[in-house]
């Protein structure tokens, strides 16, 4: 199988995030693999080749509001604000990816079908108002709600943990400036009409759009004449708007989780049950991360088996990082390096990261190979591993771990991973034509 390969956005999305963020981390934060992941995946999003800088600029308005919400209501009960943001936060992967399919649907479309263009626009504006938006500002309403001490009951989130979007805009009477960050890109009437069939798409690329009341039909939007532009463009401001509030609950997380957990208001983060092509996406990132190539991958519902290939080293050396704008490109410098590392110091927190996805009786077979050779195999269960209490991945506590495995023929075999520095920015220059291949311009938008 060939190595996953991350784009370049992924390396400096760290060091975007502290430079941007910096100012609301904890000294006792604690960043997991969880929120790591989708930190890097929101970031390599808003920082995507062709997006003016402008967006990036509203993903961190979004995100220090919503953060900001959360903390001003967390200091007064935080308690109740923890136990609302574990609700929704380990359904916000599902959230996302449903809306980044509603988004290719709609992008997969062949330039001349306008009329379906329009039609899956408004289909992936309502997955975004109803399936994210109420997801990731459920936690942060709420938490306004506690530290303004309102007593209206829209700000209190359903039993499903989503929030009635309404309260974005009842929450404007307690602001003491003017915009409302959390609603950029939010229209109830563009998805409303949507929803009740109350649209009708018209000739040269536009639709009319009108919202009635049901209860009131004297109370009525619009008519409405929307362009499909105008869609594209407001589909896109509010999921900028929805990666900033999920990046501010992830600022809340990384701050707060370890004491948190230490306090028992909340449990450990789990990652949510993926379906195979999720699995497969997962297992093999975990592969790439642990210096070893997987060269082969069976699913069954009761054993995972993978053919794993130790890596060689690669050569040391400076590699360039290019970060493209409309019209001109940051150049950053990152220093590669090797280092040789026992197969099975990589292979044990591998396995605990695995098995965190797995069920309980899922038995788990590892072959290692080079070349046509077998140099050894590995066989446990994700319930032996689950069980199995270890702190830090010493070689001391990897050698007592192995020991429970069923079968261990590894040895001290060894692989090389590879290892990349902080970027160091060099430039700023106008862009080459030769800078960005011609496929990096098309849309990046994968499941996470």
């Amino acid at each position: 199988m060939p190595r996953i390969r991350h784009s370049p956005l992924v390396e400096i999305a760290p060091l975007r995030f502290r430079s941007s963020f910096g100012d609301l981390i904890s000294v006792n934060a604690i960043s997991t693999h969880f929120d790591q992941t989708l930190l890097n995946y929101i970031f390599e999003k808003v920082m995507w080749f062709g997006r003016p800088e402008a967006d990036y600029t509203d993903f961190e308005r979004s995100a220090r509001a919503a953060y900001h919400f959360l903390n001003e209501g967390a200091q007064i009960k935080p308690k109740e604000v923890a136990r609302q943001f574990y609700l929704v936060i380990e359904r916000v992967q599902l959230a996302i990816n449903r809306a980044i399919f509603a988004q290719g649907e709609a992008k997969q479309l062949p330039a001349d079908d306008v009329d379906g263009q329009i039609r899956k626009h408004l289909e992936y504006y309502k997955v975004l108002c109803e399936a994210l938006l109420p997801l990731v500002c459920a936690p942060v309403l709420y938490a306004f709600s506690i530290s303004k001490d309102i007593k209206e009951s829209i700000f209190v989130p359903s039993i499903d943990g989503k929030v009635n979007l309404k309260a974005i805009k009842t929450m404007e009477k307690w602001l003491a400036y003017k915009g409302n960050q959390l609603a950029s890109g939010f229209n109830e009437h563009i998805r409303n009409a949507f929803a009740h069939e109350s649209y009708r798409i018209l000739d040269g690329g536009t639709v009319e759009l009108t919202d009635r009341d049901p209860r009131n039909p004297k109370k009525c939007w619009g008519p409405e004449v929307w362009s499909l532009e105008q869609l594209v463009t407001l589909c896109d401001k509010l999921w900028v708007n929805a990666l900033g509030i999920t990046c501010g609950l992830l600022i809340y997380m990384i701050n707060n989780q370890s004491v948190l957990q230490a306090k028992g208001w909340i449990p450990p983060i789990k990652h949510v049950k993926l379906r195979q092509e999720e699995l497969r996406d997962y297992i093999g990132d975990l592969t790439d991360r642990f210096g070893l190539d997987m060269s082969d991958l069976s699913l069954l519902p009761d054993k995972i088996s993978l053919v794993l290939k130790p890596r060689q080293r690669g050569i040391d050396q400076d590699a360039d990082l290019l970060l493209g704008g409309e019209d001109i490109v940051k150049v950053f410098k990152q220093r590669i390096w090797y280092e040789e590392r026992r197969v099975i110091n990589q292979v044990v927190p591998m396995i605990y990261q695995l098995v965190a996805v797995l069920e309980p009786d899922c038995e788990i077979a590892l072959r290692f190979t080079k070349g046509t050779d077998q140099i050894g195999e590995l066989m446990t269960d994700a319930t032996t591993v689950g069980n199995l209490s270890i702190g830090p991945f010493t070689s001391d506590a990897i050698n007592t771990v192995r020991k429970s495995f069923k079968v261990d023929t590894v040895g001290d075999s060894i692989t090389f991973i590879e290892k990349r520095g902080t970027p160091r920015y060099i430039e700023t220059r106008p862009i080459r034509p030769t800078d960005f291949p011609a496929t990096l311009n098309k849309s990046n938008e994968e499941p996470v």
